[in-house]
């Protein structure tokens, strides 16, 4: 036996231990045979960036965003978030790049959530969508820009959002609280005279001034029996005595009894 077909059995004895060993056969490979190619992964497309409402793009009010969707790399929606301040009026515009036609393209307004808040309106190869202006509250809405399944190009769009807030309602102060009710103290005197004005208004001089506390514009009566007269405002005042002008016709005759009552304010 040759060193070459010594060495050959030995080989074939390790072969044959390791396969009784395993209880398998190991497969041989052929002398002189091509190694098999690499396996290769095909790695998926990412998923769309903003292509769920919990990936939306941030959309400020009054700017204008480009954008583009392409079904054939699985581009199908665009989603964007809208935070309002406050209340107010909210307009949405979609307009075809370069004043390209949107076909099979729609648009919608949804909630946070991506429940659609307003119907979809459909760009039907128009190159300009504008939804209808919807009155909104504080908070975030979402924009849906989708594909309709015949869509097959690539289709690129700018979107705008255009925002007017509620105007404001000025605050009305609460109305002042009405003076509190004047107090008086009446003052009753007797009549001195009565006695017709130069102006034709009657006149009447009673007891008490500046002694009892009168001064020019308070008011007062001419009571009889205790029946009212006529009233009369203090016009001039004394040291111990007043002038009244009487206010209308007298409701009377004045005896000798009438009297007059003066209402001084209580300080």
């Amino acid at each position: 036996m040759t060193r070459l077909d010594a060495l050959r059995s030995a080989l074939a004895a390790v072969s044959l231990a390791a396969v009784v060993g395993t209880g398998c056969v190991a497969p041989v490979k052929p002398s002189g045979s091509t190694p098999p190619p690499p396996v290769r992964v095909v790695e998926p497309p990412p998923p769309d960036a903003d292509g769920s409402p919990d990936r939306a793009t941030l959309l400020a009010l009054g700017a204008q965003h480009g954008d583009s969707l392409d079904r054939a790399a699985r581009d199908l929606d665009d989603w964007f978030r809208i935070v309002l301040p406050r209340a107010g009026t909210l307009r949405l515009s979609l307009v075809g790049a370069n004043g390209a036609s949107l076909p099979h393209v729609f648009v919608s307004l949804t909630d946070e959530r991506g429940l659609a808040a307003a119907q979809a309106v459909r760009a039907g190869g128009r190159s300009r969508v504008d939804l209808p202006a919807q009155q909104v509250a504080a908070g975030t809405r979402l924009v849906w820009v989708g594909t309709e399944p015949e869509s097959n190009a690539p289709v690129a769009y700018q979107i705008r959002a255009e925002f007017t807030p509620k105007p404001e309602q000025k605050r009305v102060p609460p109305p002042l609280p009405p003076p509190p009710a004047p107090r008086y103290q009446v003052f009753a005197t007797h009549l001195v005279e009565l006695a017709g004005g130069e102006s034709g208004q009657r006149e009447a001089t009673i007891a008490g001034g500046r002694d009892a506390g009168l001064s020019v514009g308070m008011r007062g009566r001419l009571v009889d029996a205790g029946r009212v007269l006529a009233a009369f405002e203090v016009v001039e005042v004394f040291a111990k005595g007043s002038r009244v002008r009487i206010e209308g016709k007298l409701e009377g005759r004045v005896s000798a009894a009438a009297t007059a009552e003066v209402d001084v304010p209580v300080r």
